[in-house]
């Protein structure tokens, strides 16, 4: 739970240069609600726990007492990589990519520590909706 928190105040506090700003309504929607929860199914609920049953190798680092395992560092990694699909690879889609792939590190060790999706969905949904928050402040 204390990671958790911590993520929700670093959501709080990068979102606001994430450069994220989807166009129109239709894309805020997507991009704030169908798109976390698309990603959170495949990546922490598919595909994380599909690795994990095939090793438990454990890096020799912890995030807050908890071991980081490399499959979590793989689907965080596929993760970034996924946040590419729309940009050519420039500054912003290696940010797009950086913020991706921490947020994927440690969605990963919530997933995998509670065996649950429910909580990364529930940042993932707060880092997207604060990001266009802050972008639509500074277009105003």
């Amino acid at each position: 739970m204390a990671l958790f928190l911590i993520v929700a105040l670093v959501n709080l506090l990068i979102a606001r240069s994430s450069g994220y700003n989807p166009m129109g309504r239709h894309d805020t929607i997507h991009f704030v609600i169908s798109y976390p929860l698309i990603e959170e199914a495949v990546f922490r609920g598919l595909m994380l726990p599909i690795l994990s049953n095939s090793t438990t190798s454990v890096l020799p680092l912890t995030i807050v007492g908890l071991p980081v395992k490399y499959t979590v560092l793989i689907t965080a990694f596929l993760f970034a990589i996924c946040h590419l699909q729309y940009y050519k690879l420039s500054r912003m889609s290696i940010r797009f990519m950086m913020f991706a792939f921490s947020g994927g590190i440690f969605f990963g060790i919530i997933a995998d520590q509670t065996k649950s999706i429910l909580l990364p969905i529930i940042l993932h949904i707060e880092f997207n909706a604060l990001s266009v928050y802050f972008s639509r402040r500074k277009i105003s």
